[in-house]
């Protein structure tokens, strides 16, 4: 991606803004500010300061006493999901608080160089919430007079899973101008992200039956990735038909993951989200040299055709060779077709090879969350189960297109890909040993009734068109955008040692194939005038599918396409002061309610899928920004 970032600007900014959805949930603020600074001889110091507050929301279902037998459960869970039938549950967008600074300096040298420098740093706090612990699922936490003096009055817990996550990045750089259209840009990058968790209103099940208590806040650990590049590009123009680049990229990587406190490690660990282990914790490093060059050639004023090479080696995974080439032909001043044949390269991150944690999560077959474990990648565990070590993907990819137009305000483009992705890294589904298997021996003895893992295991094929059509008339611009797409998976390798397992069932699969909409259509209007600005934008979400949590596909649901409409109102009260409203999703459209056949909803808690992305399930929102520049 190439962002554009701001350097100078004509004036300071300040933009605030509130919203609130229908339910009455989710109130959020935001506040920035953007500013230039004169620097140095020339220079300039483009500052922006920005500040959100963001409550949860809550679109949970209220199964109430159909989520459990009645026949054998006590009074007070009884009583409990009579009071209050969502069962405690809280499913939607999480609470949150997040400071922002971003600072992007420039200064000339010379005549046609430049230095840059740009830091930003965010600092985010947010707050979600895990499985309500119902009464009936937690008898040994009543029964051990934890929480409450007598079981008979025991009525839960809701463990919270916070985040504290800091986030920067700091470039220095020299644009450089060399002389007879020699251009150099030198530069070195260094960004860091971690998070450290906090889990309140739990408790470690364990250390309570094996010391009569237990902690209610737990320090689980955290993670931390950064990494640091450095890069040469230089580029020349010979002519007007004639240009080249060429770069080099040396980059260093570092994953980290940092142990939790003892009573968070401690047996099954802290309910919810267990510590980070001991033999989890570590610090990794891996380093990648790239090498590139670039050449674009006008043939013609009709004919243009690129060629593109890039080879990499990484310290850990080997080396790769990919390569482009495209073209475009100009059919008229207003017409051209363009097409580009490639291949593809990505390495496995850090993050999949070396992460290993243990949850609560639901496991299929069980109604409550149970302990689940990923398993390390590279590790004699993981290797004895014939998940051998990851290696990079690779793909081969096509694409071929037209653009139009004509001198009357009319201009639209249409492009049709085709992405082939070989070695597929993949996590698993819950891999669990055949009733009385070694296998479940092996988990069980370990502390766990499911695994997951990272694997090279799945080769897939994604054929999509996207269109733009765009119609600018005086102080009117309609837009239509659309993309259809569908992914469908070649094959999945299964290891030997896994012969008989389901590594990848029907539910893991359709995440890849069938969960994210096939189609999607934006119909937009932009109208201005002197004093008003109004827009109104239509987008058709198309068809998504829940897979059955048992797989078996005639329990799927298919989710209807749905039609969303925002509406955008704004008053210039000067040329400096302006108000806007908007309406996100005006008619209060959500995803169809998810069958409980489907095995997805835990009895009922879940009102819509959380396995699908289709739109979103926050209902109609309003929302006021009023901005001032000066």
């Amino acid at each position: 991606m190439n962002f554009i970032l701001k350097k100078d600007s004509a004036f300071s900014t300040l933009n605030a803004s509130t919203g609130i959805t229908s339910a009455g949930d989710g109130f959020q603020f935001n506040i920035d500010y953007n500013t230039t600074l004169p620097f140095g001889n020339g220079g300039r110091v483009n500052l922006t300061l920005a500040y959100t507050d963001q409550e949860r929301t809550n679109r949970a279902g209220a199964p109430g006493t159909s989520s459990f037998d009645t026949a054998t459960a006590r009074q007070n869970e009884i009583d409990f999901a009579i009071k209050d039938p969502t069962l405690g549950m809280i499913i939607g967008r999480p609470d949150l608080k997040q400071k922002n600074v971003f600072v992007n300096i420039t200064h000339p040298l010379g005549k046609n160089s430049e230095f840059y420098t740009t830091h930003g740093y965010t600092d985010r706090w947010n707050r979600s919430f895990a499985y309500y612990r119902f009464p009936g699922w937690r008898r040994d936490v009543a029964d051990a007079g934890f929480l409450t003096t007598k079981p008979e009055d025991f009525v839960g817990y809701h463990p919270t899973f916070e985040g504290e996550i800091k986030d920067h990045f700091n470039v220095l750089g020299f644009d450089l101008d060399l002389g007879n259209d020699w251009q150099l840009d030198l530069s070195v990058t260094h960004g860091k992200n971690s998070i450290d968790y906090t889990v309140n209103r739990s408790v470690n099940r364990d250390y309570l039956a094996a010391e009569g208590w237990s902690p209610t806040t737990f320090r689980p650990g955290g993670y931390a990735f950064s990494n640091v590049i450095e890069n040469a590009d230089l580029t020349k123009t010979f002519s007007e038909k004639v240009s080249f680049s060429a770069g080099l990229e040396y980059k260093q990587e570092k994953f980290e993951a940092f142990k939790g406190d003892p009573f968070s490690r401690y047996g099954g660990g802290s309910d919810s989200f267990a510590g980070i282990a001991e033999e989890q914790e570590g610090e990794w490093k891996r380093n990648n040299f790239a090498l590139y060059s670039g050449l674009d050639i006008d043939f013609s004023d009709k004919f243009l055709a690129t060629v593109a090479g890039r080879f990499e080696n990484f310290s850990d995974v080997g080396s790769n060779f990919s390569w482009k080439v495209a073209s475009r032909y100009k059919l008229s001043n207003t017409t051209a077709i363009r097409g580009s044949i490639s291949t593809g390269f990505r390495a496995p991150s850090l993050h999949q090879q070396k992460l290993s944690n243990t949850q609560y999560i639901i496991v299929a077959g069980s109604s409550e969350p149970l302990l689940q474990g990923t398993i390390q990648n590279g590790t004699p565990e993981a290797r004895a189960l014939g998940i051998q070590d990851l290696f990079p993907e690779t793909s081969l990819n096509f694409t071929a297109g037209i653009t139009f137009g004509n001198r009357n305000g009319f201009s639209g483009s249409l492009d049709f890909y085709n992405i082939k992705v070989n070695d597929r890294v993949l996590f698993t589904s819950q891999i669990q040993g055949a009733s009385g298997s070694q296998l479940e021996k092996d988990l069980l003895d370990a502390g766990v009734v499911a695994i997951q893992a990272w694997i090279n295991a799945g080769n897939t094929n994604t054929t999509g068109v996207d269109f733009v059509l765009n119609w600018r008339k005086d102080h009117l611009n309609l837009g239509l955008t659309g993309n259809f797409n569908t992914t469908s998976i070649d094959s999945i390798d299964t290891p030997k040692e896994l012969q008989g397992v389901e590594i990848f069932s029907h539910k893991e699969a359709s995440l890849i194939t069938s969960s994210r909409p096939k189609s999607k259509i934006s119909l937009t209007a932009d109208y201005s005038a002197d004093k008003f600005e109004f827009g109104l934008y239509n987008t058709n979400f198309g068809k998504v599918t829940i897979a059955h949590d048992g797989n078996d596909p005639k329990f799927d649901q298919v989710l209807s396409s749905k039609l969303v409409t925002d509406l955008r109102v704004t008053y210039k009260f000067t040329t400096q002061l302006s108000l806007t409203g908007i309406l996100n999703n005006a008619f209060d459209v959500f995803p169809d309610i998810t069958n409980q056949n489907t095995g997805t909803t835990s009895d009922g808690r879940f009102l819509y899928s959380s396995q699908v992305s289709q739109h979103g399930q926050l209902g109609r929102n309003y929302s006021l920004n009023l901005a001032y520049k000066f």
